[in-house]
């Protein structure tokens, strides 16, 4: 358990009752999270990348789905998180569902001044726990970190083009992705 001292923990099943709400709320092992809306530049970072991943499972021969926060996923007991994108390969969710139970091949999360040590500590942790396979770090200011291998433990800048393992033909620029 991530925290030791909680003066009150919300059940899994309390969280699954809370309106639904485009506000960014996650669950870690009873703690509820509440994010700011991000910044108009950190959307349109997440934008693009949602237009080209969705357009790649649009068209790839390996079937793919694409999420987009807000939305509900079930990384363990407890724990519910909203990545800013999720791509599932290897394990389709259902349209319907809520929260998602299937674990996703990639997350991605864009970095913004208020989350950085969460979104590069806290929740590369709780993935790779998980099982998420590769992990990116988007800055928006222009590069993209990939974290991998046993527990997301491994990671790298990615050169330009963007490609992976994890997303069979998947390609995109930088200059696709962060022109401003």
């Amino acid at each position: 358990m991530l925290f030791a001292h909680r003066p009150q923990a919300v059940s899994e099943a309390d969280y699954l009752a809370l309106p639904e709400s485009m506000a960014r709320s996650e669950l870690i092992d009873g703690e509820v999270c509440v994010s700011p809306a991000p910044t108009l530049l950190h959307q349109t970072v997440q934008g693009r990348l949602f237009a080209r991943l969705l357009d790649w499972a649009d068209r790839s021969a390996t079937p793919a789905r694409v999420a987009l926060a807000p939305v509900d996923i079930r990384f363990g007991p407890e724990r519910i998180l909203q990545p800013d994108l999720a791509v599932f390969v290897s394990n389709l969710p259902d349209l319907e569902a809520r929260p998602i139970t299937q674990v996703p091949d990639l997350c991605i999360e864009v970095l913004s001044p208020s989350n950085q040590v969460f979104d590069r500590v806290m929740k590369r942790y709780l993935y790779g726990e998980a099982g998420v396979r590769e992990y990116w770090l988007v800055d928006p200011n222009g590069h993209i970190e990939r974290c991998h291998g046993q527990g997301l433990g491994l990671s790298e800048v990615m050169p330009d083009p963007v490609r992976s393992a994890v997303l069979p033909g998947f390609s995109t620029t930088w200059a696709s992705i962060f022109a401003r």
